[in-house]
């Protein structure tokens, strides 16, 4: 975690797609779904409105710029703290 931020705002959640985006290129295992994450992390870092708050009032499928495979996983994350999906990404890239 990195000082200054909140554990599930716009910038953390933004992060955790940078991340599993630059993996999954670097690891040529899923590179469509890797630039996809990339680009909505960047969509999420410049919303207006917490991630968070937009999750838990109704769902991120609301920002129509989102993939499924974002929305999914930042619920996933949001809701109930489930970090499976960044997981299996993160245990992929330290087994290479």
């Amino acid at each position: 975690m990195i000082p200054g931020l909140e554990p599930h705002g716009n910038w953390s959640a933004a992060i955790r797609l940078a991340v599993a985006g630059t993996r999954l290129l670097r690891l040529k295992r899923d590179v469509e779904l890797g630039w996809t994450l990339l680009r909505s992390s960047k969509l999420v870092a410049q919303l207006h409105k917490p991630v968070d708050r937009i999750a838990s009032a109704a769902s991120l499928s609301i920002i129509q710029t989102l993939d499924t495979s974002s929305v999914a996983a930042l619920e996933a994350w949001l809701r109930s703290d489930d970090t499976t999906f960044f997981d299996e990404i993160d245990e992929d890239w330290r087994g290479v």
